[in-house]
């Protein structure tokens, strides 16, 4: 067991808000250890991974696990259970639901896990150990993003503008804005460069723009080279199409990542093909 799950489980009536398990909370089965944490592919899904480790001698027929946090507007819960035999570990990917955005100060986040016993069903309420801080920055990320849709929409195009053809070929994302009305203002810095794309004059795009809530619609063009060219750049690419923009907006500041759809990425991926000479 890990030290601070262990140090957690000495106090498991963890009071929070929104807990689904009412009052009638039992004490943790033992061995029973609980980390949250979440891979870069899942942050654009905003799932969370809730990892379970049975370090017991009986096997637990988990039947529901909910993460409840008042960061977040309702718990999150997985409720189709899983059967955890003495040694085994196993993260449950469970998606998050809206943040909490309002600056009030988060009691500790818990995980409560429901599992059939002899004489019904119990209830225990585990601390979230989060080893790697992800609960933070998933909450920064969402109320920076809710701060910036209350000024602009920043959407990407569903197709490439290009000019010429092969080697030679040019190639511009064209980056919409849809100002929201107001008087709210965001400030853009620079677009960073990806494992996929550069600027085509460099490895970044140096914007410093403003954005006003009041302004006209715009569109920003970014025109894009390849940032590698080795035959595996498209083949291994994850988030080379996702393109982080550096933006504030009031006492928030962090990165707005614009997806691209899978039209615009196949796109991409031709035009780094074309530009390389890569094979077809």
């Amino acid at each position: 067991m890990r030290a601070g799950a262990a140090l957690g489980a000495s106090a498991l009536l963890v009071a929070c808000a929104g807990c689904t398990a009412g009052d009638d909370v039992s004490d943790p089965p033992e061995g029973l250890d609980v980390v949250v944490f979440q891979h870069r592919l899942d942050y654009v899904p905003r799932v969370l991974e809730v990892r379970l480790e049975n370090a017991g001698a009986s096997t637990l027929e988990v039947t529901e696990v909910a993460f409840v946090s008042d960061r977040f507007v309702d718990a999150a819960v997985d409720p189709d259970g899983v059967t955890l035999t003495p040694g085994r570990a196993v993260a449950l990917r469970i998606p998050l639901p809206e943040s909490v955005c309002d600056g009030l100060e988060a009691a500790p986040p818990v995980v409560e896990v429901t599992w059939a016993s002899d004489d019904g069903s119990r209830t225990a309420r585990l601390p979230a150990v989060d080893e790697q801080g992800v609960l933070d920055r998933i909450n920064d990320e969402d109320c920076l993003a809710d701060a910036i849709a209350g000024v602009a929409r920043f959407s990407m195009p569903d197709a490439l503008r290009t000019e010429g053809a092969g080697a030679g070929q040019r190639a511009w994302i064209d980056v919409s804005v849809e100002p929201a009305g107001g008087e709210r203002m965001l400030r853009i810095g620079d677009v960073r460069a990806t494992t996929l794309l550069n600027a085509a004059d460099g490895t970044i795009w140096p914007l410093d723009l403003e954005v006003r809530g009041d302004d006209e619609p715009s569109t920003i063009p970014l025109e894009i080279a390849p940032a590698r060219c080795d035959p595996h750049a498209i083949a291994e690419d994850k988030r080379g199409t996702i393109l982080p923009f550096e933006v504030a907006v009031g006492d928030r500041s962090g990165d707005l990542d614009l997806v691209s759809g899978d039209d615009l990425r196949r796109e991409i991926y031709a035009f780094v093909g074309e530009r390389c000479e890569l094979p077809g």
